[in-house]
């Protein structure tokens, strides 16, 4: 029986490649460039919520392409305590920091019902050696996401929880918006508030006090899984929030 999905924010719905779509918006890409890329989501199996699809340190030679739905992936320390790493979207490929390992470095849990396309480590290959922009873009790609993380790193160390609760929803936001330019001012939010504190280190009742902050400042309003940004610029005047989606520079990149 088919899983029920929310039919909110799907970017992918009327491309043939959500992985080849992130591409395509990063920079000029060939039909055969597309082709390549596309063969990443030829298995594409739906995944109940809750469902652990990597486990930190275990052996796994398996990435994932996410075409619907939202991913978590967490870290814990020698104590027990779980730090949420990262928080995948339809576009993303989630594993791609374990590359380098034969172990996966954290846990990946789907946050909602969700349509992933696993690929083996191998298939890489064709990318990498046929196509010298795709094996550049693939970098890029990895760099934005790095960039997002080191921001959220320096918000934790040196801010409030509710400039660093905001600078998360902007985040999160221009994240959705890259793959889906039909946003305006509001986006749906599956996660609970035990995740988004484990995202931005403070504990989950700490959550709901700063969203009711944050709403009382006059920078959102929520309802229910639905956050709306009713003054962007000054949320993001507020956060010295940068999107890193925008002004990318690709360039350097070998022509298509």
């Amino acid at each position: 029986m088919s899983l029920n999905f929310e039919n909110i924010d799907a970017p992918c719905e009327d491309v043939k490649s959500c992985i080849a779509e992130k591409f395509r918006r990063i920079g000029l890409i060939s039909n055969e460039h597309l082709r390549l890329l596309a063969k990443f989501e030829d298995n594409p199996a739906e995944i109940r919520a809750g469902t652990e699809i990597l486990s930190q340190d275990n052996p796994t030679n398996e990435f994932f392409v996410i075409n619907k739905g939202w991913v978590v992936s967490s870290m814990k320390n020698i104590t027990g305590v779980n730090t949420v790493i990262d928080i995948h979207h339809p576009g993303d490929i989630v594993g791609v920091s374990q590359l380098p390992y034969e172990s996966s470095p954290y846990s990946s849990v789907t946050a909602t019902n969700c349509v992933i396309c696993p690929f083996p480590r191998n298939s890489l290959d064709d990318l990498l050696k046929i196509s010298p922009r795709l094996s550049g873009m693939f970098q890029t790609v990895c760099m934005i996401e790095q960039a997002i993380l080191h921001d959220r790193i320096a918000m934790m160390s040196a801010s409030e929880a509710h400039v660093r609760l905001c600078h998360f929803l902007l985040q999160t936001f221009s994240r959705l918006k890259f793959m889906n330019s039909d946003l305006t001012d509001r986006f749906y939010c599956p996660l609970n508030q035990r995740t988004i504190g484990e995202a931005i280190g403070v504990t989950s009742v700490h959550v709901s006090r700063t969203f009711a902050k944050l709403a009382e400042m006059g920078l959102i309003e929520r309802n229910r899984n639905f956050v709306r940004f009713v003054d962007w610029q000054r949320a993001v005047k507020f956060t010295g929030f940068t999107d890193r989606y925008e002004n990318v520079d690709v360039a350097w990149l070998p022509d298509a």
